[in-house]
């Protein structure tokens, strides 16, 4: 898939792959097995799925072509909700479109996605992020 996406690669071209890739990949390989192979290709997709998404999404940004990008991180939020690169990424799109209240419902999100699955509070940075983008713009309250 990687070597597709190639800088020379038409734009258009592009969304049949990456519409291929999110057909191909629903999450987790063989989610329950605790077999050391396949934890170890269960990370590999992972981790290959990232950088597809990340390349692609990337240069949807170079051609200022906001809303593919954003649509491309949505998107990959579905198989992969714990990806912080994807929330902190959405922002920074949305923010390029002004839309500032799309990022804080992206944060607002990850904020209830961690809190649900890991009991925890999205991280400094991806919170000064948020506020960076938001909360100068509107006045209002740091997020939580």
């Amino acid at each position: 898939m990687e070597q597709h996406l190639s800088e020379r690669q038409p734009i258009d071209q592009i969304i049949p792959l990456l519409d291929g890739l999110f057909a191909l990949y629903q999450g987790a390989f063989i989610p329950d097995d605790p077999a050391e192979w396949a934890i170890m290709e269960r990370q590999r997709f992972r981790e290959l799925f990232i950088a597809v998404i990340q390349k692609t999404a990337g240069r949807f940004e170079q051609c200022q072509q906001w809303q593919r990008a954003a649509q491309c991180y949505r998107r990959a939020l579905n198989p992969e909700p714990l990806t912080e690169i994807f929330y902190e990424n959405l922002m920074r799109v949305y923010a390029k479109m002004g839309k500032s209240s799309e990022v804080l419902l992206v944060y607002k999100q990850y904020e209830a996605v961690l809190r649900a699955e890991l009991g925890m509070s999205p991280s400094a940075r991806i919170r000064g992020l948020c506020w960076g983008i938001c909360g100068k713009a509107s006045g209002s309250q740091k997020p939580s």
